[in-house]
């Protein structure tokens, strides 16, 4: 037998083997092609989530807050458009004003509401969320929703008061926030600068509790700038300045996780207008503005 016509009959061999083993492993075409659209519908009909959002006060946040309603908005992944139920529950029922509602279900996305509770501060919330394509007689394998629950510092705006101390040196108070969500209070940032817009404001950053801050300094006429004595109560005074400059400080408290609470700006030497006259005020306003855009500037830096 010549080496050409082994070549051929060994390549017959080898299809007519190929073609057994591919008649025994597809076993029935129809059967096959069966399987084939079972695994592609399988596949297209597939929920869930593909990603998650969460609002509170109509505003998009990654950490809410307790006692306020939170909506979060679930987008989903659901190729054929199946028309779903959906049910969902907290882990820790303690952790929540009242259930999680499900406010709205369409096939490409799910809102729930729910408000939590105080134990909740510093905790996650965890959720599970289950799916079902009725019609089509399919659920779904749960899925988990995370989210952190930590409330802002309260505010620290009505208590920020500026002044000269009895030798006649700027100086500021203000009081911590007291509010049962306020116990993971971390540090408060400090901008301070002169009131006539010269030189550059400058910014401090001090724990909470730092002493320098826990020192009383009483205004010019002898009284407490902040009315009565309290733990609560911060004071600061920059370092070298000269007796009669007016200053012009701003305040941001900030937690733990560096969420904050900001009071505007405040001047040492607030410029008062004659009886029946606004002549004064203009420069007041426009230095308090520029100052407080320096400070927003600073501020972004730090952070």
């Amino acid at each position: 037998m010549s080496s050409k016509t082994r070549t051929y009959t060994r390549t017959l061999l080898l299809l007519a083997v190929f073609a057994a083993l591919l008649s025994i492993s597809c076993g029935s075409p129809v059967v096959w092609n069966a399987d084939v659209k079972s695994f592609v519908d399988d596949g297209t009909s597939t929920v869930s989530v593909k990603n998650f959002a969460a609002q509170n006060g109509g505003a998009a946040t990654t950490v809410v807050p307790s006692g306020s309603e939170t909506v979060v908005t679930l987008t989903m992944t659901n190729p054929q458009s199946l028309q779903l139920s959906c049910t969902a529950s907290c882990a820790d029922s303690t952790l929540l004003v009242s259930p999680p509602r499900v406010t709205v279900v369409s096939p490409q996305k799910i809102t729930l509401a729910f408000t939590p509770a105080l134990a909740a501060e510093h905790k996650d919330l965890v959720f599970t969320v289950t799916f079902a394509a009725p019609k089509d007689d399919r659920t779904y394998d749960p899925q988990l929703i995370t989210i952190h629950c930590n409330s802002c510092p309260g505010s620290v705006e009505s208590s920020l008061a500026a002044a000269l101390d009895v030798s006649g040196r700027a100086f500021a108070g203000f009081r911590l926030p007291s509010s049962p969500t306020d116990n993971d209070l971390s540090q408060v940032e400090i901008t301070y600068g002169r009131a006539d817009g010269s030189g550059s404001p400058q910014a401090v950053a001090l724990g909470v509790a730092d002493p320098s801050l826990l020192q009383k300094i009483l205004s010019v006429d002898g009284r407490n700038l902040l009315g009565t004595d309290s733990p609560l109560n911060r004071y600061f005074q920059p370092t070298g300045i000269n007796t009669g400059e007016d200053y012009i400080f701003s305040v941001v408290v900030v937690d733990t996780i560096l969420r904050s609470s900001r009071a505007p700006p405040r001047r040492s030497q607030e410029t008062v207008a004659p009886t029946g006259s606004t002549r004064g005020l203009r420069p007041t306003i426009r230095v308090t503005f520029l100052f407080a855009l320096k400070c927003s500037i600073i501020y972004a830096k730090v952070k």
